[in-house]
């Protein structure tokens, strides 16, 4: 399972520019589109890159899958007998990313990257701009949505899935807010990722998990402009839409109120479990005060919070489900 070393041969990038390394999964990629994406990510400006190709279980066309690793050094093929899905993929390969020689790049970046989108050449380098004028640990971004012939379907997928450029931690409870395949980490966030990857909720995909943690500890920042095309095609595990209703937002979640009080808290107590391999003096606190909060109440532990949730009519009844997952947290 270790990745085939690509050949030696190949051009160097220069020896000062910033490391980005790639992870890509496969799942019964489309050679055509497949290629179209690895080449917008080979022709980057501004970084060097290396591209982990992931295989989430057997590929369907190998021999041409190999002749194109064969074809860039910058290439890597990771062969992965069993499916595990995108989110397990997109995770472990971020871990086998991270064990890679950097050789003499200055510390790395990592990025999330689908199998048959086209980044705009500027990509990653905007991105690293953005992570260092913020000193955010991950930043994430708008795309325009395109059929499989890149003809435009929307300017703005921000726009039309009515997202929130900034959502705080608790609305990251609810609802994704970032595409992985926009999404640029910095090493220190790629490491917790990877070593968190085991708490992430069955339901969250990599970028949901990716973007909830980086909110919680090392920071989550936004550029704004579209930097690549999202294709939508019959394949898509997971596509652009509008949502059949609207989904609460940053500033759903700031108004006074017994149910926005404790989601706060929830929040503080999580950030502190996410930043500390045992509970702290400041996740204690957190979690004494949602405890005397929620028993004012008449109830008595966390686990029971979910019974005020459902009441709330503000707020749709699938979100309790949700909040189970950060009240078992090591």
């Amino acid at each position: 399972d270790r990745p085939a070393p690509p050949p030696p041969a190949g051009p160097a990038p220069p020896d000062n520019a910033p490391l980005v390394e790639v992870v890509l999964a496969l799942y019964r990629p489309p050679l055509p589109a497949l290629e179209r994406q690895v080449a917008s990510v080979l022709d980057q400006r501004g970084c060097a890159v290396r591209v982990l190709l992931v295989a989430d279980g057997p590929l369907p066309d190998n021999a041409a899958i190999e002749a194109l690793v064969r074809s860039d050094p910058r290439l890597w093929l990771v062969r992965r007998a069993e499916r595990r899905g995108p989110a397990a993929t997109f995770l472990e390969g971020l871990g086998t990313a991270l064990e890679l020689p950097a050789a003499q790049h200055p510390p790395r970046h990592l990025a999330f990257c689908d199998q048959d989108d086209r980044w705009d050449g500027d990509k990653l380098a905007t991105l690293l701009a953005r992570l260092q004028a913020t000193g955010a640990g991950c930043v994430h971004g708008d795309v325009r949505v395109v059929d499989a012939g890149l003809r435009a379907l929307h300017p703005s997928l921000f726009a039309l899935e009515r997202r929130d450029r900034d959502p705080p931690l608790a609305a990251l409870l609810f609802r994704n807010h970032a595409t992985g395949m926009t999404m640029l980490c910095d090493a220190r966030t790629a490491r917790l990722l990877a070593r968190l990857a085991p708490l992430r909720p069955d339901r969250w995909l990599h970028d949901h998990f990716a973007a909830f943690v980086a909110r919680a500890t090392t920071g989550l920042a936004f550029e704004p402009r579209p930097l690549a095309d999202y294709v939508q095609h019959g394949g898509n595990l997971v596509g652009a839409g509008r949502p059949r209703w609207r989904w609460p937002s940053g500033g759903f979640l700031a108004p006074q109120g017994a149910v926005a009080r404790h989601l706060r808290q929830l929040a503080a107590l999580v950030t502190a479990l996410l930043a500390e391999p045992a509970l702290s003096e400041d996740g204690r606190r957190a979690l004494l005060a949602l405890d005397a909060a929620l028993a004012r109440r008449g109830l008595a532990a966390v686990p029971p919070a979910l019974r005020l949730v459902r009441q709330c009519p503000a707020m749709p009844r699938d979100v309790a489900a949700r909040l189970v997952w950060s009240r078992v947290l090591p």
